[in-house]
């Protein structure tokens, strides 16, 4: 414009004028630089959707997944591009009647010549701007209506879960817990162990967008427990019960190794992955010191002493030994975990004992301990009606269960080693549980209660098992090659195991022989 108006004049001075070109010069610069960053864009996206497709997420660097969620974050223009020409949704106001019918029908469940007519979508939860948002997913309910042949087996209503608009979760989720999730129910890894979950009719995750689609039963028929309430001994019984039989199947799985029948394991997560590890350790060295003082301001918990100097002393000092033994579970038995066994994540039956319990919300399942889905539902779910007399209980339940479906563990896992497990597993807990910021804890105040609960779990828990010492005794076990430099644990008796577990449970193991 400024060439073209030669006869014209402005606060830059005469037209085709020196101050003239060095505008013409700064805007020429700005567009070549928009040009070439918008370039960029484009083909670093392109490249992580289309030429890095098999990539391994776990594998990737922090660095890599920051980039990735940002290039398909859900307010940018590559997502928007996306969602358009997507014939998956991705967001609630995308479940349209012929999305719907593309899932349904890339599943199997349509059949051809069936069409979706219709269908009605009524988010499940919102926030304060009243859009649906779950904790970290968004979950909608749908009815659908066909037309033509319509079998029997497909489903008329369902729940939808989708990944979730925030930059954080949606980061985390695309790093492991949609990955882990989708696998589960794409494997049937719970189907083929007797391990009831909800059944889920179609599933989908992009490792590369992070988005993920998920069509699943509706399970509003049964009864999940707030975790506020907490279960009675016998349906925490039936949970366990439950997870013994996913843990028995999967005992000590090799996930390099397939079978043409079986699950892929491969990309299921592993508790002690060295990225995991290191992301958790950089966390944790920077929030154990603030935990305390987070807590008491955001929830108005005061943890003990004990808790913040086994923050303090015992974990932060030894965060490399942690990571390089995937904090101490090296030499132990691994299988595939349910990792969230909270009771508002299980839908209880109207009489126990009739149908298995149905679990939800898998993003948590991994590779683990088993005997840590039994701690994570003493925390959570028992507080109320916990004692040393009803955690033995459950833990002797529990190792029933396994060695019943498993009789070979007799010999090879013994009553003492799981309660050595169960005692490390709480202080992974810990641990885990130091990866909360500043404004994730504060966001607990929605659900103060049951995080108060929560941390005053941890912390009773603590004490009674003495967590201090199973770290410092996984410590001292940890062994560094000087001349390969990788680390290994030392052999364990379980005489040293017995050593450092609380009287309570030593009374019970010399009862137990006797």
């Amino acid at each position: 414009q400024l060439i073209s108006h030669s006869n014209m004049s402005n606060d830059l001075g005469t037209a085709g004028g020196p101050m003239s070109m060095l505008a013409i010069q700064f805007i020429w610069v700005i567009q070549w630089i928009g040009l070439v960053v918008g370039t960029l864009y484009i083909v670093a996206a392109l490249y992580f959707k289309y030429v890095n497709v098999h990539f391994d997420p776990m594998r990737q660097s922090v660095i890599t997944h920051v980039l990735g969620t940002l290039l398909w974050s859900p307010r940018g223009p590559l997502h928007m591009l996306n969602r358009t020409f997507s014939d998956l949704p991705s967001r609630v106001v995308d479940v349209t009647a012929q999305r719907v019918e593309n899932c349904l029908r890339k599943s199997g469940r349509l059949p051809r010549g069936t069409r979706v007519v219709s269908v009605v979508v009524k988010p499940c939860g919102v926030n304060e701007k009243n859009e649906p948002k779950g904790l970290v997913s968004d979950i909608c309910h749908v009815v659908c209506e066909y037309n033509g042949n319509v079998p029997a087996d497909l489903p008329t209503n369902f729940v939808i879960k989708l990944s979730p608009d925030e930059f954080g979760t949606r980061m985390f989720g695309r790093w492991m817990l949609f990955a882990n999730e989708t696998t589960f129910y794409s494997e049937k890894i719970g189907d083929r162990a007797g391990f009831r979950t909800a059944e889920c009719f179609f599933a989908d995750y992009s490792r590369v967008t992070g988005e993920v689609t998920l069509f699943l039963e509706d399970l509003s028929h049964l009864t999940s427990v707030g975790y506020e309430v907490g279960w009675t001994v016998p349906q925490a019984k039936a949970m366990i019960s439950s997870a013994a039989k996913l843990h028995a199947h999967y005992w000590e799985f090799d996930p390099s190794e397939t079978s043409p029948d079986g699950p892929d394991l491969s990309r299921l997560i592993a508790m002690h992955n060295p990225p995991v590890v290191k992301v958790f350790n950089q966390l944790v060295n920077t929030n154990a010191p603030l935990m305390a003082p987070l807590l008491k301001d955001a929830l108005g918990v005061e943890i003990s002493d004990k808790y913040v100097s086994l923050l303090n002393d015992d974990i932060v000092p030894n965060l490399d030994v942690i990571r390089e033994t995937g904090f101490f579970v090296l030499d132990r038995k691994l299988t595939v975990v349910y990792g969230d066994m909270r009771s508002d994540n299980v839908f209880m039956p109207k009489h126990l004992g009739e149908e298995a319990p149905v679990a939800v919300d898998l993003q948590l399942a991994m590779r683990g301990p088993g005997v840590y889905d039994v701690m994570y539902s003493s925390v959570w779910n028992m507080q109320q009606i916990l004692t040393n007399e009803i955690e033995l209980e459950l833990l002797e339940h529990y190792y029933t269960e396994l060695t019943v479906l498993r009789p070979d563990l007799r010999e090879t896992y013994s009553f003492i080693e799981l309660g050595h497990d169960y005692a490390l597993a709480g202080a992974y807990l810990l641990y885990q549980n130091c990866v909360a910021t500043k404004d994730a804890i504060a966001s607990f105040q929605k659900n103060r209660g049951a995080m108060q609960q929560w941390y005053r779990g941890m912390d009773s828990m603590m004490q009674r098992w003495n967590a201090s010492d199973i770290i410092r005794q996984g410590v001292e076990r940890a062994h560094k090659d000087p001349v390969s430099g990788s680390t290994t644990m030392l052999p364990i008796t379980d005489d040293v195991r017995l050593s450092v577990l609380p009287d309570f449970f030593k009374d019970y193991v010399k009862s137990r022989a006797e």
